[in-house]
């Protein structure tokens, strides 16, 4: 990306010199948000250059003078900075990061967000829906989510697999700026490059369910077997029986058990027992959860209580109690 020119430039989304029109704007594309230029500031003029694509989009803003913003939670999406130029302080309720090159950070959308942006910052902006995240982070750990996706909010572009990602994002907007990606051409390719940004965040920024995405099972390569793990995880607090998933997938259980052991050396009920003790060890983890060990139990179909700590143990080499003691601590990182 040359930086002689301006990132997008050829999408233009907005750019005005009065605050109030900017904070007007903002509020009705976006979610309201707090504006106000810094004591002393008197050179206010944004830009903000933004092209879409079906998940998620790529966006460029500069303000051109120090200011305090305020989106609140932003709720639908996430927003991942990595700064061009200059300085932003931003606090995503997990302690102040300042941004700088070298340094990006992510604003989770279910936490409150303040911003403090220096004249000279200039920053581009992944934008990634807050449901499509979800969706391939499930695939990703082979099971629902206990909670929302919750990174770490400082991004270290000068680590390896962050730095290999901040290159693919960067090759992504000079795709976008010559008509190559983000636009009414880019057809099924798009779908391909949102989908590999987002898994490749997924993997290379932490979060609270790395651990999950370090220890999940391999993807399934077998058509029936994905479709039936995509049945236990779409009622996986129900009643699920060896015939209901034969039915789904539309194989024989001779057949589906076989492709089970193939895939992963275990039956289909051997796999939804280990699913949902992984989730329910995710559940455990979340610090911010008021459950008790028996409704844990309840929620993602673990009926036999007297087998659970067991099985648990024998998994996890931990009893749950150790577990929440641990996940304490490092729900206290992130």
């Amino acid at each position: 990306m040359k930086r002689s020119i301006e990132p997008l430039s050829k999408y233009r989304l907005f750019q005005t010199k009065n605050l109030d029109e900017a904070q007007v704007f903002i509020a009705e594309r976006y979610n309201p948000h707090k504006l106000d230029i810094a004591s002393g500031a008197d050179r206010f003029d944004v830009h903000y250059n933004r092209v879409e694509g079906h998940t998620v989009s790529l966006n460029y803003l500069r303000y051109g003078a120090t200011m305090m913003i305020e989106p609140g939670e932003l709720e639908t999406f996430y927003m991942i900075h990595i700064p061009i130029s200059g300085r932003a302080d931003i606090d995503n309720s997990s302690g102040v990061v300042s941004s700088r090159p070298g340094l990006g950070c992510v604003i989770n959308p279910h936490r409150h967000t303040k911003v403090f942006c220096y004249e000279s910052c200039e920053r581009l902006h992944l934008q990634i829906d807050a449901n499509a995240l979800k969706h391939h982070a499930e695939c990703l750990k082979g099971g629902p989510l206990a909670a929302p996706v919750t990174f770490e909010t400082a991004i270290d572009t000068d680590r390896a697999a962050t730095a290999a990602w901040v290159r693919k994002l960067r090759t992504c907007f000079d795709l976008a700026e010559r008509g190559l990606a983000f636009g009414p051409g880019s057809g099924n390719t798009q779908a391909v490059i949102e989908e590999e940004l987002i898994l490749g965040f997924l993997k290379s920024q932490p979060s609270n369910i790395s651990f999950q995405l370090e220890t999940a099972p391999k993807p399934a390569g077998n058509i029936h077997v994905r479709h039936a793990i995509q049945f236990m995880m779409e009622r996986i607090g129900g009643s699920i029986t060896l015939g209901r998933l034969a039915e789904h997938t539309g194989v024989s259980t001779r057949s589906l058990q076989l492709a089970f052991q193939a895939e992963y050396g275990k039956t289909p009920m051997q796999y939804l027992r280990e699913l949902r003790l992984r989730l329910a060890r995710e559940i455990i983890t979340q610090s911010n959860t008021n459950e008790t060990v028996s409704e844990i139990c309840h929620r993602v179909g673990i009926t036999h209580l007297g087998r659970f700590s067991q099985s648990y143990r024998r998994l996890f080499g931990e009893a749950p109690s150790q577990t929440e003691r641990e996940g304490l601590t490092v729900n206290k990182r992130i």
